[in-house]
């Protein structure tokens, strides 16, 4: 028997096919197929591993055959293995590079991944409390007209003035309360020119009407 055909006869009985997912032909079926990318990459490189430490056995044993006959140079099956063998180091040079690739984004900034933070609640709005109506003080002076003079008049608006201010009435209402300290002819005069007008306008009007001598 020719002395090369007995290493590559060893060498082929110890190369064992080995599928992609690791497991022998008899459980493929019952193998979930894999989705994700990232990971059916990790099972090619992992059985290409598997395969390329069953080559380099091979290669050692057709090595060491080639040594015990002899030979000067290499068996055919010795260079028919370390031509797999070096196919199967750049194809899983090429793995482990489109790995690292597909991996990187997500290993280099994880935050990227996570969710944005939800937006903040905004505050409760507290209801807006309802206008309450100025309710006028009870116990204003009353415009006394029959004999009275101007210091009388003053003394009035006086009186008027701080009554209001210490029930902290509003002075854009002050005409209007006015109508109610006065008699009918007297509030009718105030309605029809003191309505429209501001209540320092309004007081010297009232002033120079009542408190002048007629």
């Amino acid at each position: 028997m020719d002395n090369e055909s007995q290493p590559a006869g060893s060498a082929q009985a110890s190369q064992v096919h080995v599928p992609a997912d690791g497991n022998d032909a008899g459980h493929h079926a019952e193998q979930p197929e894999l989705s994700d990318p990232i990971a059916r990459l990790e099972e090619s490189i992992a059985a290409t591993e598997l395969r390329l430490r069953v080559v380099a056995n091979d290669l050692a044993v057709s090595t060491l055959a080639d040594a015990a006959a002899s030979r000067s140079t290499a068996s055919s099956n010795t260079r028919n293995v370390r031509t797999e063998a070096q196919s199967l180091r750049d194809n899983l040079a090429a793995l482990r590079e489109t790995l690292t690739i597909l991996t990187a984004p997500a290993r280099s900034s994880p935050a990227s991944s996570a969710p944005a933070p939800a937006p903040p609640a905004p505050a409760p709005t507290q209801p807006s409390k309802p206008v309450r109506p100025f309710s006028l003080p009870s116990g204003l002076p009353r415009l006394q007209r029959a004999g009275a003079s101007a210091q009388t008049v003053h003394e009035f608006l006086t009186a008027f003035e701080d009554r209001l201010r210490a029930h902290n009435y509003p002075e854009s209402r002050y005409v209007d309360a006015l109508l109610t300290c006065c008699s009918k002819s007297e509030a009718d005069w105030c309605r029809d020119e003191l309505r429209d007008l501001t209540w320092g306008s309004a007081k010297d009007r009232f002033l120079k009407h009542f408190a002048t001598p007629t």
